[in-house]
């Protein structure tokens, strides 16, 4: 049962694209814009995330922002 899965789920980005995408093989959909956020910061690809949240309810845009921010500043104290 597990092989088909991480067959079709073998790298990040399948993952990623997979929860955007509302895969019905895994969680996704706007419920886990949190867990999208966190594989395109992971991927260092935010723009994705910007272009994909454009959907979400208000309030989740508000904490995407949030966290967004939150990650920004620790990613510059880090360089």
């Amino acid at each position: 049962m597990a092989v088909p899965f991480f067959e079709r789920f073998s790298d990040i980005r399948t993952a990623r694209d997979a929860i955007a995408n509302d895969d019905p093989w895994c969680f996704g959909g706007k419920t886990y814009w949190r867990q999208l956020l966190l594989l395109d910061m992971a991927m260092n690809d935010l723009q994705h995330f910007e272009r994909w949240r454009a959907s979400l309810h208000e309030l989740y845009q508000q904490q995407a922002s949030e966290m967004i921010a939150l990650f920004k500043g620790a990613n510059e104290s880090v360089v």
